[in-house]
């Protein structure tokens, strides 16, 4: 995210792409041990932020942690609406449940609907195409 994306205000929008294999300079760096020095800082930055965020937020749902917990220990599977008993809905609205369709049944809508044609899947090994 630092390096090759150039994510981090105080380096700026610079990016350093990963090397390729067989590109003349294998082992060099486009850049000085100070930039890497500050690039592996922020780095480090990211990770305990990222940490320290995720810790808070289990901390401040432990209520929640602990029945589900307690739920896991008890049936050791739950499924979503066993999940939504115990702790409440999701804060960003009720998951989008989206039933299983096999691929035969979702070309057969598609044609029933008059949609494009999708592509033909290709042959099985060893079969000739139709």
């Amino acid at each position: 995210m630092v390096k090759q994306f150039g994510m981090a205000p105080t380096i700026g929008p610079i990016s350093f792409p990963e090397a390729q294999e067989g590109l003349a300079g294998i082992g060099r760096r486009p850049f000085s041990q100070g930039l890497q020095q500050m690039m592996d800082h922020e780095a480090r930055l990211l990770v305990a932020k990222a940490y320290r965020h995720t810790e808070k937020v289990l901390q401040d749902n432990l209520d929640k942690l602990q029945a589900l917990a307690n739920a896991l220990l008890e049936k050791e599977v739950i499924n979503y609406e066993d999940i939504e008993a115990l702790i409440g809905p999701p804060p960003h609205g009720p998951k989008k449940m989206i039933a299983p369709l096999r691929w035969s049944d979702a070309e057969r809508e598609r044609q029933d609907t008059g949609e494009e044609e999708a592509p033909q899947q290709p042959p099985v090994r060893g079969e000739e195409p139709s």
